[in-house]
């Protein structure tokens, strides 16, 4: 069932590779294969976008790092942020600080994820990614910690609307199960969800192939239709 969701954007890309390629076609091509778990051909996809010369924008990374996450492949992810980061592209979304400068008890660490200039499908990716990283790095300096997501309104939210907020909400509430305190922080505000919540929590991957938006714009269906 899950491979009946990447057979529309491949169809699609195989044209756009006829009639002149676009990142935002190849992004709906990686989504649709990271919402089916077809982890490795959205790493062939990105593979492609830099061979053919064009340059990946924030969604590319999102997509291609939870990718390389899911396949366990947590060091190549984070080589493949810092590349983004030294490009401009992609902030730091994520560091370690002290919980006492949050409100936390003194002593102790917590992941701060930053979302905000994130698009909705970029910031619930960002998260997810850092659940995996939380869960499943065992090692790492992530494992085990809380997390503090300062949400923002998002990229595009009208208005004092918090598009981040409420879709991060709805991925841990519904998707994920978790409790978390909410603090109000700024007009956006801030979510908490806790490390023990976290590495018990089943459905990170699951909840990716819910989330995996199709955001290729409707004008880039036009152009290539009207090519057709």
């Amino acid at each position: 069932e899950r491979g009946s969701y990447i057979e529309g954007p491949l169809e699609l890309l195989d044209g756009m590779r006829v009639h002149g390629q676009e990142v935002s076609i190849l992004n709906y091509a990686m989504a649709a294969c990271v919402r089916s778990g077809h982890f490795e051909r959205a790493l062939g996809l990105f593979a492609e976008l830099r061979g053919r010369g064009l340059s990946p924008d924030t969604y590319s990374y999102c997509l291609v790092m939870f990718a390389l996450m899911s396949l366990g492949q947590f060091a190549e992810a984070e080589e493949l942020h810092r590349q983004a980061m030294q490009a401009y592209v992609c902030p730091a979304w994520w560091r370690l600080v002290d919980a006492s400068t949050e409100g936390g008890r003194a002593g102790k660490e917590l992941v701060l994820v930053d979302l905000h200039f994130l698009l909705v499908p970029e910031a619930e990716l960002v998260v997810l990614m850092m659940l995996l990283m939380v869960r499943g790095h065992a090692g790492s300096p992530w494992c085990g910690k809380d997390v503090l997501v300062v949400c923002g309104r998002g990229l595009r939210s009208k208005n004092s609307e918090g598009k981040v907020k409420t879709a991060v909400v709805r991925l841990f509430e519904r998707e994920l199960k978790l409790k978390f305190g909410i603090a109000e922080r700024d007009k956006g505000g801030a979510l908490v969800a806790r490390g023990d919540d976290i590495l018990s929590c089943v459905g990170v991957s699951e909840a990716a192939c819910r989330i995996c938006s199709e955001v290729v714009p409707p004008t880039a269906f036009d152009r290539f239709r009207k090519k057709k």
